[in-house]
């Protein structure tokens, strides 16, 4: 790939990264104004995903060929089918990984719900847990099937 076409390609990465949040931040402002914001910042929901996830990968020995997809989604790289094939199998399970991740950040949520019913001040937090978990599991998940379908798109081309 030459300079000129890899620097487009990276510049309509950028681009679409950047509509995604602007339109993320932009539907909450809309809704709650900037300091609505803040409502959406969750660590604890983002560290539960993160912490079940990689283990996951890690164990099932697919975290080099998770890293890898995202190289291959950069297109900075060769690759051989039977490593895009690896690649787009370990991407495939972290979708299904992160999703699982947010149910179990659900459940958690709800049992503190369930846990602080009768004390309001802690019930708001423990709901927030619970959504937001699965608020960035959906938004991680977005990013994640853009990266599959690259890889899917360099496997068809390939076996053609």
């Amino acid at each position: 790939m030459n300079t000129n076409k890899k620097r487009k390609s990276n510049l309509k990465r950028i681009l679409a990264i950047g509509f995604l949040l602007l339109s993320l931040i932009g539907t909450v402002s809309m809704g709650m104004g900037m300091s609505g914001i803040r409502l959406f910042v969750d660590i604890p929901s983002l560290i539960l995903i993160i912490l079940f996830t990689l283990p996951m990968l890690i164990l099932a020995d697919l975290f080099e060929d998770f890293i890898r997809g995202y190289k291959i989604a950069t297109g900075s790289f060769e690759y051989t089918l039977k490593e895009l094939k690896a690649s787009k199998n370990a991407m495939d399970l972290c979708i299904k990984l992160v999703y699982i991740s947010s149910v179990i950040g659900a459940i958690i949520g709800f049992v503190s719900f369930l846990r602080y019913i009768g004390d309001l001040s802690k019930v708001g937090p423990a709901i927030a847990v619970s959504i937001l978990t699965v608020f960035y599991a959906f938004i991680i998940n977005l990013v994640q099937h853009a990266v599959s379908a690259k890889i899917k798109k360099e496997i068809i081309y390939r076996e053609q």
